[in-house]
């Protein structure tokens, strides 16, 4: 982030909660991640990091995240 940013080119973090999670593709079919509040904290860990390293941007992913919906 830092280094690609440094060279003037802004960074974005994406799809949060994370598709690699969700039990099919958001783009094809509505999807609701079933998940407790504890295990998105974990889920969103990498985001965190990113957006601490100074990323410009975070882009949400198409699924309805039920936690915090």
């Amino acid at each position: 982030v830092r280094g690609v940013q440094k060279a003037g080119i802004a960074t974005a973090t994406k799809h949060f909660p994370g598709f690699n999670h969700l039990p099919l593709d958001p783009a094809l079919t509505d999807v609701v991640l079933e998940t407790e509040l504890t295990q998105l904290d974990t889920y969103s860990r990498p985001f965190a990091a990113m957006i601490a390293a100074g990323t410009k941007a975070v882009m949400a992913g198409p699924a309805a995240v039920r936690a915090i919906d």
